[in-house]
């Protein structure tokens, strides 16, 4: 990964994951070099794994999340150097926000536009 590190990333998909209660959800941006590469199955994968590790940290806050601490969660540290390995590009996460209910009566519900695999929740944007 070092070799791809310092070349620019500004292409990529963003990411959504929601926990079963739907109480709590995520939404990430993770980039590539390229958008050939942000298109393949591995890097809709990663994203889809990012996203997740959001929902599962300890923090129960909404709010942007540590790109720092998120890297060494859950997977995400080993998923990003197997897909950099996979897709040989500069891979980076450009944001990470986590939503939480605001009430026990409340949920989280998410969209993904543009995806590139219909059953992958990572596409062009999500709200």
């Amino acid at each position: 990964s070092s070799k791809v590190g310092g070349r620019n990333a500004s292409e990529g998909l963003v990411g959504i994951a929601m926990n079963e209660e739907c109480t709590e959800a995520s939404i990430v941006r993770v980039s590539s070099e390229t958008d050939f590469a942000s298109r393949s199955a591995d890097f809709s994968d990663l994203v889809e794994t990012v996203a997740g590790a959001i929902v599962t940290m300890n923090n129960s806050d909404s709010g942007d999340v540590s790109i720092d601490e998120l890297k060494t969660s859950s997977g995400v540290e080993s998923a990003m150097e197997n897909a950099i390995l996979a897709i040989r590009e500069n891979l980076q996460i450009s944001s990470a926000y986590k939503m939480t209910a605001s009430s026990p009566n409340s949920i989280v519900a998410g969209y993904v536009h543009g995806k590139v695999f219909q059953e992958k929740f990572a596409g062009t944007a999500a709200a």
